[in-house]
């Protein structure tokens, strides 16, 4: 029961942050200040010459600096899976995001993160992140997007993957 109410308790903290958001915009007419985008993703990477499947989940909190430009930090879980039989390596990542939004339709996101080695990765590394979002649905706020994560370990990773993502707030 206890697992149960923990993995219901961050999706209930989103969605009451996000009611809230949306009865003060309802009220003020004006957008919150504060944005949350979870996300997740799937997709393939290239390490030390060998490609692997991948996938991706986390969330940005994000500070509206005006109607298109966001600034905040993002946190997310990597699971990087060779394809030739070795172990998952799975990885934190937290770091800056910098997010443009130029139209209704398109935004895009740059980064410098940190890459915490959790499993079968033996140390922590430094990268770049980078997200190319298109919103297929005005009213919707779903983002379809194209993801790039660059690892900068002795052998970097490369790591591309299609995302989904919700803006809340």
């Amino acid at each position: 029961m206890k697992k149960i109410f923990l993995a219901l308790l961050p999706l209930f903290l989103v969605l009451s942050f996000h009611f809230a958001c949306a009865q003060e915009e309802e009220a003020t007419g004006k957008q919150s200040k504060f944005m949350v985008l979870p996300f997740t993703g799937f997709g393939f990477g290239l390490h030390n010459g060998e490609t692997g499947s991948l996938f991706r989940a986390g969330s940005m909190f994000l500070l509206r600096a005006d109607e298109k430009k966001q600034f905040g930090i993002t946190g997310a879980f990597i699971r990087y899976m060779p394809s030739e039989g070795e172990s998952p390596v799975d990885f934190g990542l937290v770091g800056i995001q910098l997010r443009m939004q130029p139209s209704r339709f398109f935004s895009s996101s740059i980064g410098t993160v940190g890459y915490l080695g959790l499993k079968n990765a033996s140390e922590n590394y430094f990268g770049v992140s980078t997200k190319l979002d298109f919103k297929p649905f005005e009213k919707a706020g779903l983002w379809i997007g194209f993801d790039t994560d660059f690892i900068l370990a002795k052998t970097p990773y490369i790591l591309n993957y299609l995302s989904l993502s919700f803006v809340l707030g």
